[in-house]
């Protein structure tokens, strides 16, 4: 576009091609300084966080399980090699 003061008249010089065909807004839809935007509700702000402190949590408990059982397994399996039984007829 041109401007001519003059005659106070805009001149297209060349075709415009916007994204998705379309002119972008006047003024964006949460304002410029997000005061349009309707707040969150307190549980969308804090699902994030406390999901992914759920999974780690979660997370721990397993490798804790798991670290547990093999102990267990290792300790019985010396109880009964000790006292000269085969573990393998157990299994």
């Amino acid at each position: 576009m041109r401007y001519f003061g003059a005659t106070n008249q805009y001149v297209g010089v060349a075709h415009i091609h916007w994204p998705n065909g379309n002119k972008p807004r006047d003024i964006p839809e949460c304002g410029f300084d997000g005061g349009l935007c309707p707040e969150l509700p307190f549980w969308d702000i804090l699902a994030a966080p406390l999901l992914t402190i759920l999974v780690f949590l979660l997370a721990i408990a397993i490798l804790i399980c798991g670290v547990a059982s093999m102990a267990i397994c290792v300790r019985v399996r010396t109880l009964f090699t000790i006292q000269g039984q085969n573990m393998a007829v157990l299994l």
